[in-house]
């Protein structure tokens, strides 16, 4: 009896070969992901003929505060029989920056059937007037057209009655404004001459280029170089031009040993 209960013993059940509920939910769960996915993957593959080769639906700008969106559309060179994928955004970048206010700029595609442009705008530091036209400058001497519907600008008049032939989109040499766009610097924080109180800088004559002054129309003459010893010694004599004001019409600081008032006639 005792060999036949270790026999017995040693003989294992046969194993179930039945699934149980959670197992069969989990590879039903498996198969239901897989699913979804290869559709979804269809569908992609589905909408690359139309997402590359459809017409462009979308124009993203971004970056503009002066320039309208419809004027950046217009120079963008976008024609209707385009499709997304022959757009080519180095030539859409090349068209935009024909326009002069556009400093730098950015033409990207996306899935989406559209393009985003990027742009980054010139900013003008002084009006620019000559021979009686008024135009917009910046700092590194591009001339700039006034935007429309842009009607107020709070920026000092630089005036070169020398120069000739300007347009927008003009490059003014460096050499015929450097000193004025100094003094602009200079007078930004000057206690006695702030920039607001300057109507315009006179460039004409390169080497005594002028400042009038407002209300009063006092003329400052600073001739072309050491503008910060000539501002400071103006400060020192401040009081002293106050109570002479109303019969100066001059202030010169030239001269190095002071400043000379002359008197109106």
């Amino acid at each position: 009896m005792k060999d036949f209960n270790d026999r017995v013993s040693q003989i294992k059940p046969p194993v179930s070969r039945t699934l149980t509920t959670g197992k069969w939910l989990a590879r039903s769960g498996n198969w239901v992901i897989i699913l979804i996915v290869g559709a979804l993957v269809l569908y992609i593959l589905s909408q690359i003929p139309t997402r590359v080769f459809g017409p462009l639906e979308t124009v993203q700008i971004h970056g503009n505060e002066l320039v309208s969106k419809q004027t950046i559309a217009a120079h963008l060179g976008l024609s209707d029989a385009q499709s997304w994928f022959d757009i080519d955004p180095y030539q859409l970048s090349i068209n935009l920056k024909q326009l002069s206010w556009i400093k730098s700029v950015d033409v990207r595609k996306n899935f989406w059937r559209g393009i985003d442009v990027y742009v980054t705008e010139q900013r003008p530091v002084a009006f620019l007037r000559f021979q009686g036209k008024i135009l917009l400058l910046c700092k590194d001497g591009l001339v700039l057209d006034f935007i429309k519907g842009k009607t107020s600008w709070n920026l000092p008049v630089i005036v070169n009655d020398n120069l000739t032939v300007i347009e927008p989109g003009y490059t003014i040499l460096p050499g015929l404004l450097n000193g004025a766009f100094q003094l602009i610097e200079l007078l930004k924080n000057h206690a006695v001459l702030p920039l607001a109180s300057v109507s315009e800088i006179n460039v004409t004559d390169p080497l005594n280029i002028q400042l009038v002054t407002i209300p009063d129309a006092l003329t400052v003459n600073l001739g072309f170089d050491n503008f910060d010893q000539k501002l400071k010694r103006l400060g020192m004599a401040s009081s002293v031009i106050e109570s002479y004001k109303n019969t100066t019409r001059v202030v010169d600081l030239r001269h190095y040993e002071g400043v000379v008032l002359v008197k109106k006639r």
